[in-house]
């Protein structure tokens, strides 16, 4: 489901390459993702609010389709999933948590609420509405991160350096939205994906990457990590939801080098192509009985420990200008291509053209907005 997100492309590549035959879900422009070679049809479900009608109408093209399973890759997806198990509890294709389970992980106050009840560290945070938020903030002090959940025309992670950020942001919410405003944290995001079933954890994959980069969306850039006490979070929370499928925890290491949890994703997240190159994959662990589950990806750098997510990092080189390097010489460095794949390489290259002409434009923005008075800032070429 909702092949534009980067967490489809790493199911695309590992079950289309065990001969498992791909429809994939478009929910907006369609993506490079959904012309692989390995995807057979692109369908639209019904455009609307209503979780009801999302969810009979998956149950309508599993039957139709004969299809075995479906895959979560957005929030959406999930609750979708999840009541569409409510609905048919027949259908094995629908290899999901409870719906009860599934809000508790999209729901930012509830998840916070799990994490004290199980004793996982977070940043300070309130639970506010647009009515109250103001009252409190001479208190709460800026900056500051507002956080939304369920708002799909805004971004649901806000940074706010003022009052003034914060008024313009109120004034597009509901009187009743819930907000959650958090203490910044400066240090990298950890993330730890894996594949659960009945409340245990079959297999994971642990990155970090630098703060820059760790605002919203699947970063640029990710180096690989292994954490124990990561892991035992993990092991936590799969248990206290009795969790089935893909999961994602997001966290910050802080100073002192101990972690504070942020949210839980009920999906796997957007870096899973990296630990399908590496060689964990995730994808394959909903076929527990699948013969193929170790065959190696083609191109796979097994001893790789940094990756490029291709189409973020242009992205985020576009709207930001020169980057940071993050990439020394010796380091081993897998990227998001499947040169091997003509379908989704061609349409790849297609996007990455249009962005690097962009970049272009973007470049020669920012030097005529930089000072007169001052040197002009230097802009890496594209």
């Amino acid at each position: 489901m909702t092949e534009s997100w980067q967490g489809a492309l790493a199911v695309i590549q590992s079950l289309g390459r065990k001969g498992h035959v791909i429809t994939a879900v478009q929910d907006g422009p369609r993506s490079p993702n959904s012309y692989s070679d390995y995807v057979g049809d692109v369908i639209r479900l019904p455009r609307t609010k209503s979780l009801d009608t999302r969810a009979r109408a998956v149950i309508s093209c599993i039957r139709r389709y004969g299809i075995d399973l479906v895959v979560p890759i957005s929030d959406r997806d999930a609750l979708t999933l999840a009541r569409a198990k409510e609905i048919a509890p027949d259908l094995s294709a629908l290899q999901v948590s409870d719906l009860k389970n599934v809000r508790i992980a999209t729901d930012r106050h509830l998840t916070h609420g799990l994490f004290q009840r199980l004793g996982i560290q977070t940043p300070e945070t309130w639970a506010l509405t647009p009515a109250t938020v103001f009252e409190h903030m001479s208190e709460f002090g800026f900056p500051c991160f507002v956080k939304l959940s369920g708002q799909r025309k805004l971004p649901s992670v806000n940074l706010i350096r003022a009052e003034r950020q914060l008024r313009a942001l109120v004034k597009r919410l509901n009187k009743d939205t819930l907000m959650q405003i958090q203490k910044p944290i400066e240090g990298d995001l950890v993330d730890i994906t894996g594949f659960c079933k009945d409340g245990k954890v079959v297999e994971s994959f642990s990155f970090k990457t630098p703060y820059m980069y760790s605002k919203a969306g699947t970063p640029p850039m990710a180096e690989r990590i292994v954490e124990a006490e990561l892991e035992t979070y993990l092991a936590k929370i799969v248990r206290a939801l009795n969790w089935t499928g893909g999961i994602d925890l997001d966290l910050l290491r802080k100073p002192d080098g101990s972690f504070a949890a942020l949210e839980i994703n009920p999906r796997f997240s957007g870096t899973l192509v990296f630990a399908l190159k590496v060689g964990v994959d995730l994808p394959a662990c909903y076929f527990s009985d699948d013969a193929a589950k170790n065959t190696p990806i083609t191109g796979a750098i097994p001893s790789a420990n940094r990756f490029r997510s291709v189409l973020q990092h242009a992205d985020f080189r576009m709207k930001n200008g020169e980057l940071t390097a993050y990439e020394p010489a010796d380091q081993i460095c897998a990227d998001s291509r499947f040169p091997d794949d003509t379908g989704y390489s061609l349409a790849l290259d297609k996007k990455l053209r249009w962005i690097r002409l962009l970049t272009q434009f973007c470049d020669i923005a920012r030097l005529i907005q930089s000072p007169f008075t001052g040197r002009a800032k230097e802009v890496t070429k594209a």
